[in-house]
């Protein structure tokens, strides 16, 4: 049987706001996977980042792309 390997979030290259109700704003955040090319990341809840043991805070890379974005748009897709 083939081992089963656990992502672990390498950095947040960019975030999106996903649902906006009643004032409040739910945001996604675009994830590169450690070991994994850019061209694999993954768009992630704040919720479902935690299930990963991290945070956006944490995560921020300025490295790989701008963080501030227009809001609800991405470079990426």
């Amino acid at each position: 049987m083939p081992k089963t390997v656990k992502k672990e979030v390498e950095a947040i290259l960019e975030k999106r706001v996903s649902k906006r109700t009643k004032g409040q704003v739910y945001f996604q955040y675009l994830v590169k996977w450690k070991g994994q090319p850019v061209e694999d990341a993954s768009w992630l809840t704040t919720a479902e980042l935690q299930k990963y043991g991290a945070s956006p805070e944490s995560l921020r890379d300025d490295s790989f792309l701008p963080w501030e974005s227009n809001a609800g748009t991405s470079r990426l897709s």
